[in-house]
């Protein structure tokens, strides 16, 4: 995957969850700005979407998916 498909992904995950950048930052304790460049690009890490997931009341889980099966990964 591009990076241009992980931001606009990122960006798309945030509006899904009826989030301004605003407000994902007051969840994640971070700056707006801090979210614009995440989702300009940088690598965002689970533990930040599992805080964010968490915050709106979700779960975050990790699947790995093979030809043959797929397996849940605990985080």
């Amino acid at each position: 995957m591009e990076i241009g498909e992980r931001v606009e992904r990122l960006k798309a995950f945030r509006l899904a969850l009826g989030l301004s950048q605003t407000q994902m930052a007051e969840i994640l304790g971070v700056t707006q700005s801090n979210v614009s460049k995440m989702e300009a690009g940088r690598d965002v890490k689970l533990g930040v979407l599992q805080q964010l997931v968490e915050a709106k009341g979700g779960r975050l889980t990790l699947h790995a998916e093979f030809d043959d099966r797929e397996l849940v990964l605990p985080l």
